[in-house]
């Protein structure tokens, strides 16, 4: 993982705004948002209290190039814990767990998950 995924994780996970180089990370009514290249690309949900807590909302935003897949592979790493890359670029076409990845895919790991069950991906009805 790059110093400036690293960077990027520590400030979602530390509820600060953070603008460090091509990657911006902002907080506004319990969303961490990041942006690559001034294009919205993940959204992590910190709000107390909000059934969606700890969901990772991820997308390539018309740009699957190899520095989106890395910012988006570091946030599911270092947000739930799963140690692999979950989006790949195949022949320009992106996948996201092996399948086409052209809409808005949501992350939840629940507890049991850190501790080797299986979960899922699943894209987010729009």
């Amino acid at each position: 993982m790059r110093k400036i995924e690293l960077k990027v994780i520590d400030a979602v996970l530390g509820g600060y705004d953070a603008n460090l180089g091509n990657t911006e990370v902002t907080h506004a009514n319990g969303v961490a948002s990041v942006r690559l290249f001034g294009h919205l690309i993940a959204e992590y949900v910190t709000r107390h209290g909000d059934e969606h807590r700890g969901a990772l909302r991820v997308w390539h935003a018309g740009y699957p190039t190899r520095t989106t897949a890395s910012r988006i592979n570091a946030l599911v790493k270092g947000l739930t814990g799963v140690n692999h890359n979950a989006m790949t670029v195949r022949k320009g076409e992106p996948l996201f767990e092996g399948t086409p990845f052209e809409t808005v895919m949501e992350v939840r790991v629940t507890l049991a998950d850190t501790y080797g069950d299986t979960f899922s991906f699943k894209p987010l009805n729009q």
